[in-house]
Parts: C-alpha cells; structure tokens; sequence
C-alpha cells in the first residue's frame, strides 16, 4: 500500500500563519493565529487529507509538484504497518517553516519586485513565532525558510539562535539562494552545528547574465559562488552533512543544464544535484508561466529540451529530476482560454432572447437563486444578464479574489465559504472547472456546479 508521512508527520507553515500538513497539498488545515494548534492538527479538516492518502486516493496532494508523486516513488507498506503509521497520534516531527517573505533576491518566478514589510507584517511574524517556537523546539526535523532567504530575515535569524531542540535525532534543514551563506551568519548557529544540519542552495545558473535575470537584477553571482565553496568545506569537514543544490529550469537556463550539474558535482561535490519544473505559483501570470514552462508540448523550446536531457550526465547517480523532466499537460497559449470563454458566452448571445433563455435554463434545473464562482468580466456579465430576471444571484465565490465585495454582493473566499448557502453554482472560469470543484467538495458543497456555456443547449 502506498504511504505518504507528511499527512501523519509533517506541518508546512506560510506567513499568514495558514498550516498544511505538506507544502504539497492543495487545502489548508487550520491558521496558526487564529486556532489553538492542537485543534488544528487533529481537526477534521487534517483527517479529510489523511483519508486521501488512507483510501490511496491522493486526491488532495498536487501530482505534478510532489517529488513523490510526479516519480511514483511513494513508500510501499504492508496493510498492517500502514494501518499503524496511518494512526495520527503525536504531533508533527517535521516542520517547514515558510513562514517569512523576506528575500535579498526578487526572483520573477516568485515576486515582482523586493518584498517591503510594514508593521503589521512584523507584529504578525513576531507573534507566529512566539507560537512555533515551543513546536519547532519539539520537532524532528526543522526546515527554513522557503517561502524567503532565513539569513536576510532578522526574524527567522532570531528564532534559530533562541531554538533550542529537545530531540536527540533533531535535523536542521537550511534552504537558501547562498548569498548570505558565509562565516558570519555560520557562526549565528553556533549551538547547533553539533545538530545534524543540511543545506539546499538553488543558485539557478552560473552564468552572470542569467543569474542576474533569474534573481530579479541582482548581480551577486560571485559572492554566491564564493559562499558555496564555504559551504562545500563545511560539508568536507562534516559540520554540514549533506549539501544539495538545485536548480529551476525554464526558458532562460535550460540550455545551462549540463554545465551546471557538471559544476555542481565537481567543483562543488555537493550529495545531490535536483532539477526542477517551474510550477505555476506565487507571482506569476498565466502568461508568465507559459512562457517558462518547457515541459509544455506546446512550448517552442520543448523539443530542444528534451534534446538536452539526453546528455549522460543528467543520468549520474547523484542527479535527482524532482519533475524536471516530466512532460507537462499540453496547454496552448493562455489567449487561447479568452476565445474558448467568449465562445461561451457568445453561445449565449445568440439566443434571441439571451436573458429569457439563461432565465428559463436556470428555472428547468429547479432553482430560482445561484452563486457565481468567480471574480472577473465574464462573471459580472452574467450577473447583468440575469438581472430583471426571476433568477437571484445571492453571492460570488472565488479562492483568490482580492476583493470583498463585486457587483454589489458579497464575495466568499474559501475561508469564509458556507456550502449550505447555495443549490446551484455557475462557473465563469471554467477551464479550472477541475481544480474548482475539488475545492469545493473538500468544504462539503453538495450542490450542483455548472460552467455557464453548459446552461443553454
């Protein structure tokens, strides 16, 4: 049977203080700021994702993300010892601590430009780690920082000169661009370089022009680079005990990746070089992520790449593909998705009577209110549409708005979202119509869930 830990073991914790038990996951488990902990951990919502992995579904897990899933690499018990590691008793031993934006690199596959913090954002921070710091001291195994660099963050740097772990086994796992990685802030972890500590570098490229691109205009490549020569002596020394670095291939350094694996094990002798896919999060446009995506079919350079995977030392035993080199879902360019919303709507034009037909298509399904999944054009033109009619939009829903109210009504993000409240929901962005009612279901929406072109005919 296969087996995930982290549903069982593990905690993912972001900067708004929402938890997952993996980074993996599509749903939250609970906020740290706003739930007593243990409630979190053996909430209801926690056992929904431990169920997924129960019944072998893995039905809440990303696919294309997790190393585990994308290489079919899942641990394989027999029904007795997975009938006992599936037991949630203790709490987490392994927990990654994203939970500061601060960076000394503005990469575009994760922000726009550096991250600025206000007060609001360090009184948050400060009181997040007042929270974690007695559960990380418990901890197996602490990870830090991925969603920022731990060194340029005072704060994080804070909670791991006052960490101080009980467990005998306990691992520190440091996940950094290296630019900072140097003997000053070594000596910061002085009380525990006896610890057993890893370091994961993602330098992305050795090539200045790339690197530059790549981390946002910064031109520190040297520096980087000196510092992982720093970290390569620790590592020889065995005050570090495993060195792992990685890169994010894309559009701009896939053509590297041959000479930066070459590197990284020769120059560097790091354990383990892992290549992956560039994943569509963060800061990123549809657009963006298209044109970064080469395990895309569709991609122009596609072809090139996988070319390039055929080099024999992207098959050396200490290279690792995360999923770097999984061919992705074949998708056209994101204008595409306009023509194939408009040609929904226009489906709906072409009545004679569009607002009698949309009414009448509503009414012979038995409802006379509905929900409007989505905050965008093709939302509020529904919701004009509708409007003289006998049909009552009540409400809009969208997991990502950054509105709270649109055309005048209220609008339900996921945290606030009460399935009871609706029958019947019209999905105006429909090509996520998947990864939408998935969301929906996992908060317990019984209803019935239609893309608007489905309506009429």
């Amino acid at each position: 049977m296969k087996y995930c830990k982290y549903p069982f073991e593990g905690l993912y914790v972001y900067p708004n203080g929402d938890v997952r038990v993996c980074g993996w996951t599509y749903e939250c488990i609970g906020n740290i700021l706003e739930e007593d902990f243990e409630s979190i951990w053996y909430g209801k919502k926690a056992e929904k994702i431990r169920d997924s992995i129960r019944d072998g579904s893995f039905r809440l897990c990303n696919q294309v993300a997790c190393q585990f899933c994308a290489n079919d690499k899942h641990e394989e018990l027999d029904e007795e010892e997975f009938k006992k590691r599936t037991t949630v008793v203790n709490l987490p031993k392994e927990i990654d601590a994203a939970y500061d934006y601060i960076c000394n690199h503005s990469c575009p596959s994760c922000r726009h430009e550096m991250f600025k913090v206000d007060e609001e954002y360090i009184k948050r921070i400060k009181k997040m780690q007042e929270v974690l710091y007695p559960i990380l001291n418990q901890a197996r195994v602490v990870s830090l920082n991925g969603n920022g660099d731990l060194f340029a963050s005072p704060y994080v740097m804070d909670l791991i000169e006052r960490l101080q772990p009980t467990d005998s086994e306990f691992q520190l796992a440091i996940q950094t661009n290296g630019v900072l990685f140097n003997e000053k802030n070594w000596g910061k972890l002085k009380h525990l370089q006896d610890k057993n500590i890893s370091v994961s570098v993602t330098p992305n490229s050795f090539d200045r022009l790339t690197y530059k691109y790549l981390s946002g205009g910064h031109d520190n490549v040297d520096t980087m680079i000196e510092n992982l020569h720093f970290i390569s002596e620790l590592r020889k020394a065995g005050k570090v005990k495993r060195l792992v670095l990685s890169i994010v291939v894309q559009d701009r350094n896939y053509r590297e990746l041959p000479e930066f694996v070459h590197r990284c094990l020769e120059e560097f002798e790091c354990d383990s070089v892992i290549i992956k896919p560039i994943f569509y999060w963060f800061a990123l446009t549809q657009e963006e992520y298209w044109f970064k995506d080469i395990l895309n079919p569709r991609h122009p350079y596609f072809k090139e790449y996988m070319e390039i995977l055929k080099d024999p030392i992207l098959k050396a035993p200490k290279v690792f593909f995360w999923g770097g080199d999984n061919i992705h879902e074949e998708k056209d360019h994101p204008a595409t998705s306009y023509k194939t919303y408009f040609d929904g709507f226009a489906k709906i034009l072409k009545e004679e009577n569009p607002k009698q037909a949309l009414e009448k298509a509503i009414k012979n399904r038995g409802y006379n209110k509905v929900a409007i999944y989505g905050v965008n054009d093709m939302s509020e033109a529904l919701f004009n549409l509708l409007k003289g009619t006998e049909i009552e939009v009540t409400t809009f829903v969208d997991r990502y708005a950054k509105v709270d109210e649109f055309c005048g009504l209220n609008v339900q993000k996921m945290d606030d979202f009460k399935p009871e409240a609706t029958d019947f929901m019209i999905v105006s962005n429909y090509v996520f119509l998947e990864n939408i009612e998935r969301d929906l279901r996992f908060r317990n929406y019984k209803g019935e869930l239609v893309p608007y072109c489905n309506l009429i005919g």
